[in-house]
């Protein structure tokens, strides 16, 4: 049993982004190929960022828990966290990350279906790997839930780590 103590000096010590990757990558290891392949519904010539940036980038602001599409967009304006994207998704051009109108814009048109194969992929992979390691995952890190973390420092920079 983790005392609150322990618990709280690893949450110190932790780099939630980088820890997420590796759950990513454990669980998920196609994730971000499937996010490319979402057909995207708008002109050609309009488009600055693809899908897999709209999707992953609403995606963080999911987990980590910001209410409001402008505060995700405010919270996200930070140089290390457009590297950090990035870098995860490839890209080695990724100057900005996408303002909330857009993804608003892209979701808006974005067909379920393509949303609900992502759904699917992760479900099967979750029941690929089994409870096993979901028991694992609870046991290595002790934490129960991801929403038992603090995710202030969720965004910190992994360019030298990943």
């Amino acid at each position: 049993m983790v005392t609150r103590k322990e618990k709280r000096n690893r949450e110190k010590e932790a780099n939630y982004f980088f820890e997420f990757l590796k759950i990513q990558k454990h669980f998920f290891k196609d994730l971000m190929n499937n996010l490319k392949k979402v057909a995207d519904h708008r002109h050609q010539s309009y488009i600055t960022y693809g899908p897999e940036v709209l999707l992953f980038t609403m995606m963080l602001k999911n987990m980590t828990i910001i209410k409001s599409m402008r505060n995700m967009s405010e919270s996200f304006n930070k140089e290390e966290c457009i590297k950090n994207v990035g870098k995860v998704l490839g890209l080695d051009s990724l100057e900005e990350l996408p303002h909330y109108d857009t993804i608003n814009d892209f979701l808006s048109g974005l067909d379920v279906n393509e949303l609900e194969k992502i759904r699917t992929y992760m479900i099967k992979e979750l029941l690929k790997k089994g409870l096993s390691s979901l028991i694992e995952l609870k046991e290595s890190t002790g934490v129960s839930s991801l929403m038992e973390l603090d995710y202030t420092p969720f965004m910190r920079n992994i360019v030298n780590t990943a």
